[in-house]
């Protein structure tokens, strides 16, 4: 319970971190990719969730991060910062599903070797 507590005390520090930094740099800079490492960190330890919880979580961020970033005028986004976004929301998506994936396959192992 202890490992879990720290793992999302780790991952709400390091999502705020990367929240700030996203909104005080350029919509040009992907730096929401960077929350793929958060969903590696909560794979190590959760379930698929928490992993869902965590990939949810960086997706809003992410949009969050956009929206203040344009000083919530969505006229004044180029089409650079949206393709860095949607790129950012694949890579978020699609690590969050084969994290999924690898915890139901361990999950399967498991199973198999206990039988």
């Amino acid at each position: 319970m202890a490992k879990r507590r720290f793992v999302w005390f780790l991952f709400c520090a390091t999502a705020i971190a990367i929240f700030v930094l996203d909104a005080i740099t350029s919509v040009d800079i992907p730096i929401s990719v960077l929350y793929v490492t958060l969903i590696m960190i909560v794979l190590r330890s959760g379930t698929a969730r928490d992993i869902l919880i965590a990939g949810l979580t960086c997706c809003i961020l992410t949009i969050v991060s956009f929206w203040t970033g344009t000083g919530f005028n969505l006229t004044k986004f180029n089409e650079a910062g949206i393709i860095d976004v949607l790129i950012s929301l694949f890579a978020i998506a699609s690590v969050t599903y084969l994290s999924i994936k690898v915890v139901h396959s361990e999950a399967s192992m498991r199973k198999v070797r206990d039988q």
